[in-house]
Order: C-alpha cells, then sequence, then structure tokens
C-alpha cells in the first residue's frame, strides 16, 4: 500500500529557502527568450549553461538527491521488453491542430511504450556532433527558464519506464508505434486528435496488419469476422490503452513538472478542477510531499499497486482509478496528521515546489540573459 510507503516520511519539514516570488512564465515567453538565448556564440552558451548548472547545484534544491539518483537510473540502459515491428506509414497525414502541441517542455529524450526503453531522439548516425550539442543546449535552457530541474524529458522518461509494468499491452503498443503517422507514431496521431473534427480514421491495411498480429488465437477470433469488427476491435483496444499510458503519463508528468507549468494539452483531463475532489496532479503532488520530493517512490507504488490491464485488450474495459483511489486515501490520515488538513498538506506541497521553481528561474535568466556575465 501507498500508506505504508510514505510513513517514513510524516515528518518532513517544507524548508527549502524561499525565493523571490515571480508570476508563471508562460511557454511562448520562455521559447523567444531561449531563441535569443542560442543566438549567442557555441561557446558562450556552454558557458553560460555551466554557470546555471553550477548556480542551480549550490542552491540544494529541494529533493536534489532523490532527482540525481532518479537520472542515474535514466542513464541505465535496459533491454527491449518485445521485439519491434517495422516500420509502416499509413501515407495521408492527419492534419495538424495547432492547439494540440505534446508538451510544453522541450523534449530529447522519450520513453517508448511497449519497448521499455529511453530513446534520445537526435542521436543517431545522420545527427552531426554539433547539431545534437545545438539541441541539447535548447533544451537545458528551456527547462531552465521554465522552473524545471535539470534534464527534466529523461526523469519522465525514467518514471514512465518504472509506472509502465504491466507487459500485456506490450505487443499492441509495438504495433501502434510501428504504423506511422507522418513522424508521429500511429497512438500519438490518435490521442492527439481524439475528440476533434481531425480524428485520425484507420486505414484498410492496417486493419488488416492487425488482423494477421492478433487474430492467431482464440482471443482474436473474433476479429476475423469482418473488417468492422476488425476496426471495432482496433478501436476498443486502443481506448483501453489510451486509459492505461495517458494515466501514466499524467502522473509521471505531474511528478516532474513546476506546478504552474500545464500538463500535455491531451492530459489537461487529469488536471481539471472537479468540486469536492483532488485532481489526480494535486493527488500525486500531494504524495511526491509525503515521499520527501522523491518521485521514484510514488512511481513504484503506483506501479505496484496498479489494476491489472484485460487480455484481449478489446474484450474488456480499462479503469485506473479505483485502485489508485483506494492507495491515496490511505494516505489521507497522515497528510493530516503532519498539516491538519489535506488542503494545507496541498498547499504546503505546492509552496515548496513553487520555492524551487523560482529559484531555478531567477538563476536561469541570470546565467543565461545577464549582459554583464563576464564570459
Amino acid at each position: 500500500m501507498l500508506t505504508t510507503v510514505f510513513r517514513v516520511s510524516l515528518l518532513v519539514a517544507f524548508t527549502a529557502p524561499l525565493a523571490v516570488a515571480q508570476a508563471p512564465t508562460d511557454s511562448s515567453d520562455v521559447t523567444a527568450r531561449v531563441e535569443v538565448f542560442l543566438r549567442r556564440p557555441a561557446k558562450e552558451q556552454d558557458a553560460r549553461l555551466h554557470d546555471l548548472e553550477a548556480a542551480v547545484a549550490a542552491a540544494t534544491l529541494l529533493g536534489d538527491a532523490a532527482w540525481r539518483g532518479l537520472l542515474t537510473e535514466a542513464a541505465a540502459p535496459s533491454p527491449q521488453r518485445t521485439k519491434s515491428f517495422p516500420r509502416r506509414y499509413a501515407g495521408k497525414k492527419a492534419p495538424k491542430a495547432v492547439d494540440r502541441e505534446t508538451t510544453v517542455i522541450s523534449q530529447s529524450r522519450h520513453y517508448v511504450f511497449g519497448l521499455g526503453i529511453i530513446e534520445d531522439d537526435f542521436a543517431g548516425p545522420r545527427v552531426s556532433t554539433a547539431a545534437l550539442q545545438s539541441e541539447h543546449r535548447r533544451h537545458r535552457a528551456h527547462h531552465a527558464l521554465l522552473g524545471a530541474l535539470p534534464d527534466i524529458d529523461a526523469a519522465q522518461a525514467q518514471l514512465l519506464r518504472i509506472l509502465d509494468g504491466d507487459a500485456r499491452a506490450d505487443p499492441f503498443a509495438a504495433f501502434l508505434e510501428s504504423w506511422r503517422n507522418g513522424e508521429e507514431s500511429f497512438y500519438q496521431a490518435l490521442d492527439r486528435t481524439a475528440g476533434t473534427k481531425d480524428s485520425v480514421f484507420f486505414y484498410d491495411v492496417m486493419l488488416q496488419d492487425f488482423t494477421t498480429v492478433f487474430g492467431k488465437d482464440n482471443d482474436g477470433r473474433a476479429l476475423l469476422k469482418g473488417l468492422q469488427a476488425t476496426h471495432d476491435g482496433l478501436h476498443e483496444a486502443f481506448l483501453t490503452y489510451r486509459q492505461y499510458r495517458a494515466f501514466r503519463e499524467a502522473i509521471a508528468w505531474s511528478l516532474v513538472l513546476p506546478s504552474d507549468v500545464a500538463l500535455p494539452a491531451s492530459l489537461t483531463r487529469y488536471e481539471a478542477k472537479v468540486e469536492g475532489a483532488y485532481s489526480l496532479r494535486e493527488q500525486a503532488v500531494m504524495l511526491l510531499a509525503l515521499a520527501d520530493f522523491d518521485p521514484r517512490i510514488v512511481a513504484r507504488a503506483a506501479a505496484a499497486q496498479a489494476a491489472p490491464l484485460p487480455e484481449p485488450l478489446w474484450m474488456q474495459k480499462y479503469d485506473p482509478y479505483p485502485s489508485w483511489n483506494l492507495a491515496f486515501a490511505a494516505a489521507i490520515p497522515a497528510m493530516i496528521d503532519s498539516a491538519g488538513s489535506t488542503d494545507a498538506w496541498l498547499q504546503q506541497a505546492r509552496t515548496a515546489l513553487d520555492s524551487r521553481a523560482a529559484t531555478i528561474r531567477t538563476a536561469a535568466r541570470q546565467a543565461l540573459e545577464d549582459k554583464s556575465a563576464a564570459h
């Protein structure tokens, strides 16, 4: 149970040094600041980023030891959990919805669902060393100006590697990863356009491939009853898998993002306010505080108590909330014992995280933008 894991941290005090409060930095402003920074000579960029990272390291920020441990885990290779399929292209791209950005946090590292590995988007023989270094400088500056701890993309990817503990969906996830809609996976295309007029449709050749891969055993015989049956099976499998995957993506982002930076557009339902209840994001932050701000503890506990996925995916709905809600409810007494109420506990947690983000933003602006800095 989650409460067993978190009780060791009941006496944690929110003693992070309070930085000067700043207004939240919106993503468009941060992007503009990064572009200005990247106009500086490469050597000066490196020097300023070095100064920034030294300043952040010297600040002894909330949860920094746990964060370093998380990044160490992220750098460790892991075996691929299932075989990948050859990439297939649908041919026609779905319209790109301009307000459906993946996340305001720029990413160079991603967790690959189904395969269980972390990939560097810019690694490979076709990418020059100079281009790779330039992209990493961009990401480091972007993360800091948003108030995020270093290498937040790698940290989030590692949390997903922990949270994605159910291998039942690996073949289906790998299938959706192999089919491409332009440069994005079909899962990303379906998730990005869900509920919009640009919803992606399945292609006949993709449906045929689905039956070839998943229609071999008794559970898959229903898929062979015709094109409509195959379409319905693939659609239901996607909806079930999306419930599993999106829930974990929301938890991972909630554990690493500054509290005033929104979740990715496709995950905003997990931070929406519901009267009389805490959002999933709020719950994750409250549990993070109980875990002494070590996101690995929350992720491992969540993975351990999660409900298993149905087999096959298209035969039954998946709801991740009942087991999560039971575990969260079991942790509530610890919050009340420490802060007097759950609302007070949430506010203390947010104040501590806001202070950390403000410290990083201030350091970033001083190191990356101060014209008087000597380099």
